[in-house]
C-alpha cells in the first residue's frame, strides 16, 4: 500500500494518513488477506537502499511492487473539491500491470484535512540533506572501484530509448549506495535498470577533514547510448 498522492501528484501528509487508513480497512476486511502497509514498505525500501523519492511515479511503483513480489499493487490520488476532497483509488496487477479496479469516492473535507493536504509528506526527515558534498571543505571524492555498466531493456531497445540519467545517492562509509533517487529518468526501465546497476556498485570511501571514512551525498550519471545499427 503505498501513499496516496495529490492534488498535482504531491506527497502529502494527508495522502500518508488516508494510505494507513485504506491498509488498515483491507487488513480488517479478511483474515487472508497480506497487506504491505508503508512501514513494511519503508522498511523494504531501507534494505535495496531506495529513497522513498524514488517512488515519485507509478513505473517506479510497479517496479517496487515485482520486488517486492506483491499480487496487487494500490494507488491512490486525491483532490480537493470546494468542500469535499475526492478519492480515486486503483489496483493494478503487478504481473502485467494491467488494471484491475477502480472505485471513487467523496469525503467531506475537514480542517485538519485541509492542514494535512498542504503540509509535506514526512516534512524535515531527509536525514541525508545534511551531509557533506564530495571534493570541497577537505571531503575527498569517492571512487568506485566496482561499476558494472546498467543494462538496457528490451522495451528500451524496442523503441530506441537512449540518454543520461541522473541520481542522487549517499556513498556510505561501508563503499555502498545509499538513500538512492532519481533526478531525472528515462522510460522505458531504464531508470530502474541504473539503480539496480548502482545498488551493486562498491565505492573506496570518502574520507573527511579528520582522515577519517565519511557518508557523502553525490551525483551519479548513468548514460545509455543505444547503437542503433546493431539492432
Amino acid at each position: 500500500m503505498f501513499d496516496f498522492v495529490g492534488p498535482a501528484k504531491k506527497s502529502t501528509a494527508l495522502g500518508q494518513e488516508i494510505a494507513v487508513d485504506f491498509s488498515d480497512a483491507l487488513k480488517k476486511s479478511s483474515a487472508s488477506l497480506s497487506v504491505a502497509g508503508r512501514s513494511q514498505i519503508a522498511q523494504a525500501l531501507e534494505e535495496n537502499r531506495l529513497s522513498t523519492q524514488t517512488l515519485y511515479g507509478a513505473e517506479f511503483k510497479l517496479w517496487f511492487a515485482k520486488k517486492l513480489t506483491a499480487a496487487a499493487m494500490v494507488l491512490g490520488t486525491l483532490e480537493p473539491d470546494g468542500e469535499n476532497l475526492n478519492v480515486t483509488v486503483d489496483c493494478y496487477n503487478v504481473k502485467d500491470g494491467k488494471a484491475l479496479k477502480q472505485f471513487k469516492v467523496a469525503l467531506p473535507l475537514s480542517d485538519q484535512m485541509k492542514s494535512l493536504i498542504d503540509t509535506p509528506a514526512d516534512a524535515g526527515k531527509d536525514q541525508s540533506a545534511g551531509l557533506p558534498a564530495p571534493g570541497a571543505n577537505g571531503y575527498s571524492v569517492p571512487i568506485c572501484v566496482y561499476c558494472p555498466q546498467a543494462t538496457f531493456t528490451e522495451m528500451a531497445v524496442k523503441n530506441h530509448t537512449q540518454g543520461t540519467i541522473l541520481l542522487l545517492v549517499v556513498v556510505g562509509t561501508d563503499g555502498r549506495a545509499h538513500d538512492i533517487r532519481v533526478v531525472k529518468g528515462i522510460s522505458d526501465g531504464l531508470s530502474e535498470s541504473a539503480i539496480e546497476a548502482v545498488r551493486s556498485w562498491r565505492f573506496k570511501p570518502a574520507t573527511g577533514p579528520d582522515g577519517a571514512l565519511a557518508a557523502v551525498r553525490q551525483n551519479i550519471e548513468v548514460t545509455f547510448h543505444l547503437d542503433i545499427s546493431s539492432h
